[in-house]
């Protein structure tokens, strides 16, 4: 990060200097947010952070907000794609539709028992993260150009 952050204030590409600070807050926030939901461990949002800040460096002139949130949603996007394509794998998709309608039944309606399926017992957010981000970068650079 420190790298990253003399790239970035030397390169000059930048009128205000708290816009990488912006975007490493933003994306903090939402980390902690997710850390308090128990979907995301603290190095995943330190890695979320970090890369929201370095990610300005590349994107100088995209609105920092949506670096910040665009890194969390990305990083989701993905872990959502390979959470399901686990599931498809593991258990079929008719049982992978069953399995998502009682967890829906059981946040919606009191009372019913929680199912405790474990399907990851320690998930790599830093793959996610590093690629949500690049993928992040790729459709910014598309739609600027």
């Amino acid at each position: 990060m420190i790298v990253g952050a003399i790239y970035i204030y030397t390169s000059g590409a930048y009128s205000a200097w708290y816009t990488p600070w912006a975007a490493f807050f933003t994306a903090l926030i939402f980390g902690l947010l997710l850390e308090v939901l128990r979907q995301s461990s603290p190095g995943d949002t330190k890695m979320m952070a970090v890369s929201a800040f370095l990610i300005t460096g590349a994107l100088p002139s995209v609105f920092f907000l949506h670096i910040g949130i665009g890194v969390v949603i990305f990083h989701l996007l993905l872990f959502i794609l390979y959470t399901y394509g686990y599931l498809i794998v593991k258990i079929g998709p008719v049982n992978t539709l069953k399995e998502q309608i009682n967890t829906v039944k059981t946040i919606l309606m009191p009372g019913m028992p929680i199912d405790n399926t474990r399907i990851f017992d320690h998930f790599p957010g830093a793959t996610t993260i590093m690629g949500g981000g690049l993928l992040y970068i790729a459709v910014s650079v598309l739609y600027i150009f």
